[in-house]
């Protein structure tokens, strides 16, 4: 496969030929709901913001290639343009990739954006925020906006590892009317559903006493379980 390696001056004209070809795909499919990111300079502090509206930027650009290529763009002071000429220099652009190598580049390209200018304490310190927190005054969707964007930073995104942890939090720092009213919802749910099963599992039997209902006896079981955090939040935003 012919291969086609990039100087930085090369990167300056495909860079310019990859944004008209976005800004021409964009006025096609309809004008990019995201503000282009401001130019970053590879300090740590401003990282997560710049990745932030970065990435929500370059959504609408269906090309993975093209999405590093938009993303370098904005990598023009300090650090992080310096970062951007060795990344140039030290990668080859194939002249033509499967929809799967792209992909492979780009998450390539990210955890190496990601090791360089981000923080090594990012989760440590989100998952201290988020213990932090309480709900207050604070509406709720508002709350969970906060509380979400921790959640994802600090890396407590499985239910099975981290759901008891993050329920029991929420139970302790929301405000209390509202924490009691989820629990009645999702008790009224629950019940529901278990006595839908029973009911379902007693009709069958009755029409026929050696009918296997093994699966719905472990639908009972599955349907008696703690409170997600997913179902916890979607009840408390009603």
């Amino acid at each position: 496969m012919p291969t086609v390696s990039f100087t930085v001056d090369d990167l300056m004209n495909g860079i310019a030929n990859g944004i008209t070809k976005a800004m021409k795909d964009r006025s096609a499919a309809g004008k990019n709901p995201a503000n282009a990111p401001a130019e970053f300079d590879g300090t740590k502090d401003t990282y997560e913001s710049f990745r932030r509206n970065a990435f929500l930027y370059v959504r609408a650009i269906p090309n993975y290639v093209d999405k590093i290529v938009a993303v370098l763009s904005y990598l023009t002071k300090g650090d992080a343009d310096a970062w951007a000429q060795l990344y140039v220099q030290d990668h080859n652009f194939e002249t033509s990739r499967t929809e799967d190598e792209k992909l492979r580049l780009w998450d390539e390209f990210v955890e190496k954006l990601d090791e360089k200018f981000r923080d090594p304490r990012h989760a440590e310190l989100a998952r201290e925020a988020l213990w932090a927190t309480y709900q207050g005054n604070q509406a709720a969707d508002t709350f969970f906006l906060k509380f979400d964007d921790l959640r994802v930073r600090g890396g407590l995104t499985k239910p099975d590892a981290h759901d008891i942890l993050l329920v029991e939090h929420l139970t302790k720092k929301m405000n209390q009317p509202l924490v009691l009213a989820v629990r009645q919802a999702y008790e009224a749910q629950k019940n529901a559903t278990i006595a839908a099963l029973r009911g379902h599992r007693t009709a069958i039997l009755a029409a026929n006493k050696e009918a296997d209902v093994g699966m719905l006896d472990i639908e009972i079981v599955k349907a008696d379980k703690p409170i997600s955090y997913d179902t916890f939040r979607e009840l408390a935003l009603e």
